[in-house]
């Protein structure tokens, strides 16, 4: 069993990280020729940090879930 203190930690480091990610997404809100996997598109630069961020978040829990059991 994990002890309170743990648990605020890692809420804190994930608020921190989190609140990071969107501080840098929101001061780059440029357009940038993306190439998407189908199609090529002008897209602002917030929506690829967005998913760049969410990509990686989802991974790293998939990593973490499967290395905890």
């Amino acid at each position: 069993m994990r002890r309170p203190t743990t648990d605020r930690l890692r809420l804190g480091a994930i608020g921190a990280v989190v609140a990071l990610a969107v501080v840098f997404a929101v001061l780059n809100l440029d357009r940038v020729r993306v190439n998407w996997i189908v199609v090529t598109s002008s897209t602002p630069l917030i929506v690829v940090i967005g998913v760049s961020f969410a990509l990686g978040a989802l991974v790293g829990v998939l990593l973490w879930r499967r290395r905890s059991r």
